[in-house]
């Protein structure tokens, strides 16, 4: 059996965890913009469970990519620790994720 057969659920795990990443915040906009009907909450805040158990298998990995043990519960509290408080390789990498698959789509600030 091939010993790399965790790579790509590796990756599988953190695409999900983006693509919550992305439901969520469109959920926090629509409720910032008072638009968020009962309607659209009863299957989006599920959507919340399913980010966190992504996220706490996100964190795992971002362990091994970043050869970092966490001190956040989050894969955000991570990448926010490792852009402001970090320097080297570990710093470039946090920083281009957050600028470029978090930041984006974060109007709430909480990337900046």
């Amino acid at each position: 059996m091939n010993k790399l057969w965790y790579i790509p659920i590796a990756f599988a795990v953190l695409y999900a965890l983006w693509i919550h990443f992305l439901a969520v915040m469109a959920l926090l906009d629509a409720r910032e913009r008072a638009v968020l009907t009962t309607a659209a909450k009863v299957p989006g805040y599920p959507v919340l469970f399913v980010g966190l158990v992504l996220d706490f298998l996100g964190n795992i990995i971002a362990t091994v990519i970043l050869l970092d043990l966490p001190r956040e519960f989050t894969v955000s509290g991570r990448i926010k620790r490792l852009c402001n408080g970090s320097t080297g390789w570990r710093h470039t990498a946090a920083c281009w994720i957050r600028d470029n698959w978090l930041k984006p789509f974060d109007r709430t600030g909480g990337h900046d």
